[in-house]
């Protein structure tokens, strides 16, 4: 893919929750290379349109295109950090290290390479966010700061362009 060809499209889109439109025939383009952010009020669908790029949600009409032929399901190219986590984060029996693979191993196979290559990229990960000092620690045990740079990783885990 060259730096002026499309990587996302976005044709039409629209959804709503229930009977209420949050996003009504949005259509953009998102080119190789592109810086972008989203700004809007609150309630104004920002998250919404995330949800729906990165495959959580399902557009009610329109489409969204991912121009990638090696990983055509657009949500294993975004590398994505959520505003805030559920206060249930704080019993969750993980370690740093598990919460930033689990990103990565369930597309080992398929898109990813071999356990090595896995390894390899956590290990990346935890050292381009300074959190492999906590790897064995229990998430629940951070700092709010501590966790934003563990899920900052495990966004970059999987390579996101």
């Amino acid at each position: 893919m060259h730096l002026n060809e499309p990587c996302i499209s976005v044709n039409n889109l629209s959804f709503r929750y229930d009977h209420e439109w949050v996003l009504k025939d949005i259509s953009f383009e998102i080119r190789r290379g592109d810086y972008v952010g989203i700004i809007g009020p609150n309630g104004g669908g920002k998250t919404t349109l995330l949800k729906l790029l990165l495959g959580i949600l399902k557009p009610t009409r329109g489409e969204i295109i991912c121009h990638c032929a090696h990983a055509p399901a657009l949500h294993h190219r975004i590398g994505y950090v959520p505003q805030r986590l559920s206060e249930d984060i704080k019993s969750f029996p993980a370690t740093v290290r598990e919460v930033i693979a689990a990103s990565r191993e369930h597309w080992t196979n398929r898109w990813f390479g071999n356990a090595a290559s896995v390894r390899s990229a956590i290990h990346s990960a935890m050292k381009l966010t300074d959190v492999g000092q906590y790897q064995d620690k229990r998430i629940g045990e951070l700092s709010g700061g501590q966790l934003q740079r563990v899920l900052i990783a495990r966004a970059l885990v999987g390579h996101p362009e």
